[in-house]
C-alpha cells in the first residue's frame, strides 16, 4: 500500500460498523470515513474521529478493529437550545485484507502512543504548558506517579489557582514500585521478572532504620508517641533560599499556608519493612499504615540505613518514579530529583478536583 505524504493511511475500502465504505487515517491523527446514506438520493454523511480528543483506545478482535471513543453529540432536548454533550461509542473497522488490518492497528496505536508520556517528568511539562480551555479534564492511564507529575505541573503555572480546579482522574496501571525498579536487572525474563523478584523480596525482606513523624487528624491522636524533635527539620532556610521561596510563590503554588512548628507532632520509630511497620501483626501491617497515613495532616519520613548493612540506604519513590537513592542501592549516583534524606508531605485538603464514579 502506498502511503502519501501527510497521510498515515490513504483512503481505502473498509467496513465501518458493517457498512462497506472508504476510510483513511490522516497524518494529524484523524479517522475519516463516509456513513451509509440515510435515504435514497441523499449523499453519504462524512464522519471523523480525532485520535487526540475522542479516541480512548483500540483493540484488535480477529479481523475487526474496535475503536473505543468518547464522541461529541448534539443534545436536542436541552432547555434553552441545542447543547453539545459527550457520549461513549464504539466503532468497528474491518479492513479487507490481513496486511491492511495490521497496518491500521499499528498506525492508530502509533497515534495514541505519540500522545503519551515519553520520559520522567514529561507529564509535568505537558500539564504546565497545556491550553486547558480546550479540555474538560485530564485522565491519566498510569500509576500514581504520572498523576503526581500532572498535579505538580498544574501547580507550577502562573494561573495555578484556576488550573488546579481542572477535574483530574486516573485509570490505574501501576505496580509495586521497588519491585518494578530493582527487577530491571532481570528484564530478559519478560513480564515474569516481576513475579520472580517479588518472591525473592518476600523470602528475604529488608529492614530499614528510620522514623516517621506525623500530625494526626482528629480522632487518631493515639497513634505513635508525642515528640518535639520536629524542630530540627524547620528553619533551615538561609536568607537567599527564603527569597527564592517568596519569589516562587508569586509565580506558582507555594504550598499550604500552615505553620508546621505549631502543630502537635507524633512519631513512630523503625525499623521498617518496605512500607510495613514493625510490632504490628502481619495481616494488619498494610491496612494499619495506609489507614494511619490517610488520617494525617502532615508527615515527615526520615529514612535510615539498611538493618545489618549500615553502608546501604534505601530507595525513595512515588509509585515507581524514583525520587532519591541511598548509597549502595541499584543505580546509585544517578541524577535523581532529590538527595536521600527527610521527605516532608503536607496535606492541602480540597486543593484539586477529581473525577470519581457515581
Amino acid at each position: 500500500m502506498e502511503v502519501r505524504e501527510g497521510e498515515a493511511i490513504p483512503r481505502e475500502r473498509v467496513r465501518v460498523n458493517g457498512t462497506l465504505t472508504t476510510a483513511k487515517l490522516s497524518g494529524d491523527g484523524e479517522l475519516q470515513w463516509e456513513e451509509e446514506e440515510e435515504a435514497e438520493g441523499r449523499p453519504r454523511r462524512r464522519r471523523s474521529l480525532s485520535v487526540e480528543r475522542e479516541v480512548l483506545g483500540v483493540a484488535a478482535e480477529g479481523s475487526r478493529i474496535v475503536v473505543r471513543a468518547f464522541v461529541e453529540k448534539e443534545n436536542r432536548w436541552c432547555c434553552g437550545g441545542n447543547r453539545r454533550v459527550r457520549e461513549r461509542e464504539d466503532f468497528v473497522f474491518e479492513p479487507l485484507s490481513a496486511d491492511s488490518q495490521r497496518l491500521w492497528c499499528v498506525k492508530i496505536q502509533e497515534c495514541i502512543d505519540s500522545l503519551e508520556t515519553q520520559r520522567q517528568l514529561h507529564a509535568k511539562e505537558i500539564a504546565s504548558a497545556l491550553d486547558l480551555s480546550k479540555y474538560d479534564g485530564i485522565v491519566c492511564v498510569s500509576g500514581d506517579g504520572v498523576l503526581v507529575e500532572v498535579v505538580n505541573g498544574l501547580l507550577q503555572r502562573e494561573d495555578w489557582d484556576s488550573a488546579i480546579k481542572t477535574p483530574l482522574g486516573i485509570v490505574s496501571a501501576g505496580l509495586v514500585a521497588d519491585i518494578d525498579i530493582e527487577s530491571e536487572k532481570y528484564r530478559w525474563m519478560g513480564s515474569s521478572r516481576l513475579d520472580f523478584y517479588a518472591l525473592l523480596r518476600i523470602i528475604n525482606l529488608r529492614k530499614y532504620n528510620g522514623r516517621l513523624f506525623f500530625v494526626p487528624a482528629p480522632g487518631y491522636e493515639e497513634y505513635g508517641k508525642a515528640t518535639n524533635e520536629i524542630k530540627k527539620f524547620m528553619g533551615n532556610l538561609d536568607t537567599q533560599d527564603q527569597c527564592q521561596v517568596d519569589t516562587l510563590k508569586q509565580h506558582c503554588y507555594g504550598g499550604p499556608d500552615i505553620c508546621l512548628e505549631a502543630l502537635e507532632w507524633r512519631s513512630v520509630d523503625g525499623p521498617f519493612i518496605s512500607v510495613w511497620l514493625h510490632n504490628v501483626p502481619w495481616g494488619a501491617k498494610i491496612p494499619w499504615l495506609l489507614h494511619m497515613l490517610r488520617s494525617v495532616k502532615a508527615f515527615i519520613l526520615e529514612p535510615g540505613q539498611c538493618v545489618g548493612d549500615p553502608s546501604r540506604g534505601g530507595i525513595i519513590d512515588s509509585d515507581g518514579e524514583v525520587l532519591a537513592r541511598g548509597e549502595g542501592t541499584y543505580k546509585y549516583g544517578k541524577n535523581d530529583l532529590m538527595k536521600y534524606g527527610p521527605v516532608q508531605i503536607t496535606v492541602d485538603q480540597g486543593l484539586a478536583t477529581l473525577f470519581s464514579p457515581r
